[in-house]
């Protein structure tokens, strides 16, 4: 058998101590010794650890992951990367809404990154953005609203349900 704190002896109730299923106690255990590696690293094994949640349609080990991930990579351009292999929509926004009220431009580098289209819908997303800018700050409001309806528009096909022919 296993040691305590490993192998099949720690999991031979379906629910650990605190009541959550046992392999959900063991995946947090794992994810504390990936939050003691290295930054690069420590990414590394979260992605890894993403893709195996991800593939295997494990949901709530999946979203400790991203939740994990979230913390530590603060690029919006990596986010955004990392949302569309994985499929984490729910990245992009804010992603895109950073980038478009940061006072820097994407780079060219960033364009390539990212793509034709997406760098397009983020250029314009911006230009409407300037004009609301003053010296007393960026209306954020303002620059949410456009990012939702540049980058994420609404279409009659969504809007009926239906798929358009």
């Amino acid at each position: 058998m296993g040691s305590p704190s490993t192998g099949p002896s720690r999991c031979r109730a379906s629910q650990s101590k605190n009541g959550r299923p046992c392999w959900i106690s063991s995946m947090r255990g794992r994810l504390k010794e990936v939050k003691k590696g290295e930054k690069k690293e420590v990414i590394e094994r979260l992605i890894a650890l993403l893709s195996i949640s991800t593939r295997f349609d494990f949901e709530m080990v999946r979203r400790l992951v991203m939740d994990a991930l979230e913390l530590r990579v603060p690029d919006p351009i990596e986010r955004i990367l990392i949302a569309r292999k994985y499929e984490l929509d729910e990245w992009l926004y804010s992603a895109y809404l950073q980038l478009c009220v940061r006072e820097a431009a994407l780079d060219e580098d960033e364009g390539n990154q990212l793509g034709m289209r997406t760098t397009v819908l983020l250029a314009k997303s911006r230009e409407l953005i300037a004009p609301r800018r003053s010296i007393h700050g960026l209306n954020y409001k303002a620059a949410e609203d456009i990012v939702a309806r540049v980058c994420f528009p609404v279409t009659e096909e969504v809007q009926d349900h239906t798929p358009s022919a």
